[in-house]
């Protein structure tokens, strides 16, 4: 083979095998997070628990069955996803709902997909770990505001801001039509109900 037919393959298995890596490196991304839910949005076990939004920046889809999260740095594996979390495709969005899990009473058949601890009020921490011991994302929370979120105000940015119109599952630009949020909701299996 001439050398520079080799050096061109070698040049592009390592630009590929470099695009890889960095997709897989690429964390999600923690970008809305609701802990007074008051009677806003309905979750698995049909009540309004807290709940947390990720995001999907890589080019690759995630499965979330078998990540993990915490309120405690020192137990990263606090809780696993696990129950059909699915996966996260490419630049779509994601819930994880708090409290009211399935063995802390009967809620129903999904309340398996509870997280096992509640959200504090106060304001807290949280983090996600691909297998319990290495940190994969964190974020703080402030004090909670009633009804309002506390979301990302851009993808690419580190601005975050209460937002009165919590978008669970949604782009800040998507607001709370029922329309929009069910197609969403159904994409990506979020239990939403809406009353009049």
């Amino acid at each position: 083979m001439p050398p520079l037919k080799w050096l061109c393959l070698m040049l592009l298995a390592l630009t590929v095998g470099a695009q890889r890596n960095a997709a897989r490196s690429q964390p999600l991304i923690f970008t809305e997070v609701c802990v007074a839910n008051i009677d806003q949005t309905i979750d698995y076990s049909n009540n309004y628990g807290s709940w947390v939004e990720i995001y999907n920046p890589t080019a690759v889809p995630i499965v979330l069955d078998g990540w993990y999260i915490s309120n405690d740095a020192a137990n990263l594996g606090k809780h696993r996803l696990e129950g059909g979390y699915g996966t996260l495709n490419p630049g779509c969005y994601g819930c994880i709902f708090f409290g009211h899990h399935a063995s802390d009473g009967a809620f129903g058949e999904e309340a398996g997909k509870q997280v096992h601890f509640k959200l504090n009020r106060k304001g807290g921490m949280l983090y996600m770990s691909p297998n319990g011991t290495d940190m994969g994302i964190s974020m703080a929370y402030p004090k909670s505001v009633a009804r309002c979120s506390f979301a990302l105000t851009a993808l690419d940015g580190n601005e975050w801001s209460y937002c009165g119109e919590p978008t669970p599952g949604a782009t800040r630009s998507v607001r709370n039509s029922p329309l929009s949020i069910v197609l969403l909701c159904q994409a990506f299996a979020i239990p939403t109900k809406f009353t009049k």
